[in-house]
């Protein structure tokens, strides 16, 4: 019954793809500065459906298309509907094509079997090189930044750079440069030695000829990262024993985490626990006492592991330990009883014989 169920439903996705269509089936644009105009495409309904249709906008020109009816609604009287967009454009672009896509997804109610259905509408701006301006593209190490400056046109352009590195709020650095010639339809790279800490940051880049053209960019260095470190005392068994940890945040973001602990002989795992949640701040320091329960292990060597949830990564650090047996206090020693009772005896002696001789004497 179930492939039964699932070859109708094939065969009715099947059928409905071919009777839900858009119309043209793209929208091409020649750049213009400035450039605005409104358009409509018209969605066929040649099954006559009654359907729902949502309208969206994906791609690197969305921020450019602005769609005016997100949802439209077919029925079976109507061959097709439109949908209403408009592009509005910058005055200046990078050469080259741009693409958007308009995204139509059709829902089939009723109660019999529905179905999902998207179609795509490419929307396409072709910039002339004549139209655009000098691009900038950044990379990052943690050694420098990189900047490959690229000019389309036939004519050299003379430019300006200026660099922001934003760490949240604050600046953490800044670099400007006047005077850049490049040449037509040639590239030029920039190296701006400055070392980063491990982070995230924004660089922002402004590029200004007859204009400036803003750009940004986030930027990771390294990943989310901690330093653990500890003094490894003496453990005991049979004892839930203290453990103190210094841990160190080298990521330029707060964190809320916690450690887990997990005591093992070799496979088996002897016990686990974890701390309670605390906050450290970027680039910060925190002191934090963890309890190793070892109440059921015997003497031995064990595997400590400690586990620090640090955003999406886990820090871990195995210990090797030893478990010993905590002496008893040492027990008093015994005083010998024999010479309390000699000299008793001697005084019972030396009694007896004073004794004695007073008998004697009577």
């Amino acid at each position: 019954m179930k492939i039964l169920s699932f070859l109708i439903m094939l065969i009715l996705l099947a059928s409905s793809a071919q009777a839900f269509g858009i119309a043209p089936s793209r929208t091409k644009v020649a750049f213009e500065p400035g450039f605005s105009r409104e358009y409509d495409v018209k969605v066929i309904n040649d099954e006559k459906a009654n359907a729902s249709v949502g309208v969206s906008v994906v791609g690197e020109l969305s921020e450019f298309v602005d769609v005016i009816t997100p949802r439209i609604e077919l029925n079976s009287n109507k061959e097709y509907s439109s949908i209403n967009f408009r592009i509005s454009l910058p005055k200046t672009m990078e050469y080259g094509k741009h693409k958007a896509e308009l995204r139509l997804t059709r829902y089939l109610g009723g109660d019999g079997i529905s179905a999902n259905i998207m179609l795509a509408h490419p929307i396409i701006v072709d910039v002339p090189a004549e139209l655009s301006h000098v691009s900038a593209k950044l990379y990052v190490d943690e050694k420098a930044i990189y900047l490959n400056l690229s000019n389309p046109k036939e004519d050299a352009e003379n430019v300006s750079l200026a660099l922001s590195v934003l760490d949240g709020d604050k600046h953490v650095f800044e670099y400007q440069l006047t005077q850049i010639s490049i040449p037509g339809k040639t590239s030029k790279s920039i190296r701006v030695e400055h070392e980063l800490k491990q982070g995230e940051y924004l660089i922002k880049c402004n590029v200004t000829s007859e204009q400036i053209i803003e750009s940004s960019k986030k930027i990771q260095i390294g990943k989310p990262d901690a330093t653990i470190e500890y003094q490894t005392p003496v453990f005991y068994a049979g004892e839930i024993n203290p453990l103190n940890v210094h841990v160190t945040n080298n990521w330029n973001k707060e964190f809320t985490t916690k450690f887990r602990t997990i005591l093992r002989s070799g496979e088996k795992t002897i016990s686990s626990g974890s701390s309670e949640n605390f906050n450290l701040g970027k680039y910060q320091s925190q002191d934090i006492k963890l309890y190793i329960d070892a109440a059921k292990a015997k003497p031995g060597l064990y595997q400590l592991k400690l586990e620090l949830n640090f955003g999406d990564n886990i820090k871990s650090k195995q210990i090797p330990i030893g478990l010993i047996k905590r002496e008893n206090s040492a027990p008093r020693q015994s005083i010998p009883l024999w010479p309390v009772f000699a000299f008793i005896a001697l005084i019972l002696i030396i009694a007896g014989a004073v004794y004695y001789v007073k008998q004697q004497k009577i």
